[in-house]
């Protein structure tokens, strides 16, 4: 066998095996020959890719584009609680989608040209390794397993789990720590697998096609580099496990709330500025939801749509607020609000509400004062307030514990329905006086008619029915 090179273009004379055909040497070389050949050809396909600085400018920009949406979402949780509030948040996030095209596009280019370069080299390494060697040897999988940093053990995994699983022989598929760069377009097809562990490989994008696995029970995608996941997602309608956590992500798809079977979502320890704000419209199986170890501003209102949700986790955030309406997650057990140091100073009225509410941390931030409603947590026994200035409770009653905790608020929130009840009283008295003398007038009958006495609000009832 000759080999020779001159430029872009590879002369090969190809051997018989002595049967008239080419030789098993013959054959591999001149698959990595075609392999090189249409990675070169890729690549002059993509046309010079975008420089190092514009790539930078476009990171720089995304990060400035994600930072002022984050700050926009948190002035309006904080300025404004309507009816107009989810449309109003879905312009201002559809409007920063748009702006981030542009850079999208560019980076995309840049990544995309790198990955084909990438190919070209281990194409063209094997190339070498052929022409040089005096028989091929084709690894088989025992050894391919031996060689984690060789791409060429990863696709042979893959594709020997995926012809496996197309099969009907596993409906687990299990690909930790394969060292996998990419997913082939093919997993869309094996629409049996009921379970796909693709954790701790350096995967930075999901194939669109994972919206075929429509059977998919268990995604795990724990410890890679992805930046983003498909919208393709929002099609795993059974999907009930979802594990996005240690990843680069910034944001989640919209699509994810029509993933309705969904049970639990971790995407703890990523880069999330904001969450979906239709997160919580259809995912009413979701149970837990972890969000730990993110750059969050502030949650959507939708997240209080939750009803199933049981565990919340939003330690080590930069929230300032929790929504006003989470008093409607009836079915919270367990709530993580710690670490969030200067910027979570309050806690919203409705807290009182949540009635299912076991345990509850608070530890590491800037709350000097729980609510009244505090007090009427039925549930509650655990309580954890360290590292706060603590006005009332004082530090002392936190110290002493959950139940020293509730003796204090319980005492808080009756002296607060009696005040309530007292100031209601003065004010309908105060209305009684000036209406009487109105009422008893004729002109008040000529204008009115038979007055009656003004109906007492709903206020006023719910205060009498808790005293």
């Amino acid at each position: 066998m000759e080999l020779a090179g001159e430029g872009n273009f590879v002369m090969v004379d190809l051997q018989s095996d002595g049967t008239g055909g080419p030789s098993a040497e013959a054959l591999a070389l001149q698959t990595a020959l075609a392999e090189v050949a249409e990675c070169r050809a890729k690549l002059q396909a993509l046309g010079e890719p975008p420089d190092h600085e514009a790539v930078d400018e476009a990171r720089l920009a995304l990060s400035s584009i994600d930072a002022a949406l984050a700050s926009d979402l948190e002035s309006l949780q904080i300025a404004e609680m309507s009816s107009t509030q989810v449309e109003k948040e879905k312009n201002i996030r559809e409007a920063a989608e748009m702006a981030k095209l542009q850079y999208q596009a560019i980076i995309e280019s840049y990544e995309l040209y790198h990955s084909y370069e990438l190919l070209l080299k281990a194409a063209e390494l094997n190339m070498m390794k052929l022409s040089v060697s005096p028989e091929v040897h084709l690894p088989t999988i025992e050894e391919e397993d031996e060689r984690l940093e060789d791409d060429w053990r990863a696709n042979e995994e893959v594709s020997r789990v995926l012809l496996a699983a197309k099969e009907g022989n596993i409906v687990d598929v299990k690909l930790s720590g394969c060292k996998l760069s990419h997913l082939p377009d093919a997993f869309g097809n094996v629409s049996t697998i009921f379970s796909l562990d693709l954790s701790s490989n350096q995967l930075k994008l999901l194939p669109d096609s994972l919206g075929g696995l429509v059977e998919l029970h268990t995604l795990n995608v724990e410890r890679n580099e992805l930046r983003a996941l498909p919208d393709t997602i929002g099609l795993l309608k059974n999907l009930k496990v979802l594990n996005v956590s240690r990843n680069k992500l910034t944001s989640l798809p919209e699509s994810i709330s029509q993933c309705s079977g969904l049970e639990i979502l971790n995407a703890d320890l990523n880069e999330l500025l904001y969450l979906p704000y239709q997160i919580g419209s259809n995912l009413l199986n979701l149970k837990q939801l972890s969000l730990r170890w993110n750059k969050l501003r502030s949650l959507p209102t939708s997240v209080c749509n939750l009803k199933s949700l049981r565990s919340l986790e939003v330690k080590f955030n930069y929230l300032k607020s929790l929504p006003q309406a989470i008093g409607n997650l009836t079915n919270l057990e367990y709530l993580d609000a710690s670490c969030n140091f200067t910027a979570l100073q309050n806690l919203p009225d409705t807290i009182g509400d949540l009635v299912s509410l076991a345990e509850i941390d608070l530890s590491c931030n800037q709350i000097r004062n729980l609510p009244e409603s505090f007090g009427r947590l039925p549930a509650l026994k655990k309580i954890n307030l360290k590292d706060n200035p603590l006005v009332s409770p004082p530090v002392e009653v936190a110290e002493a514990g959950a139940e020293a905790v509730m003796v204090f608020m319980k005492e808080k929130w009756q002296n607060f329905l009696e005040e309530e009840k007292q100031r209601h009283l003065a004010e309908e008295s105060q209305h009684q006086e000036k209406w009487l003398p109105w009422a008893l007038s004729g002109l008040s009958r000529a204008f009115l008619g038979s007055g009656s006495p003004r109906k007492s609000s709903s206020t006023e009832d719910y205060l009498e029915q808790q005293l």
